[in-house]
């Protein structure tokens, strides 16, 4: 993991999320998905609002 993060802090423009070792990475995928099909779920009324 220092190994990651030393990479990460020398890149010029590093990412402003990280998740390091995969298990914080498999949940945040997880989470993601479960975002991305609940705004499916609602993405009618969503856009139904306008703007």
């Amino acid at each position: 993991m220092a190994q990651a993060s030393l990479r990460l802090v020398a890149q010029e423009n590093p990412p402003a999320q990280f998740f390091l070792g995969n298990n914080a990475s498999n949940l945040m995928n997880n989470r993601l998905e479960r975002m991305k099909q609940e705004i499916a779920v609602w993405d009618e009324l969503n856009r139904s609002a306008g703007g």
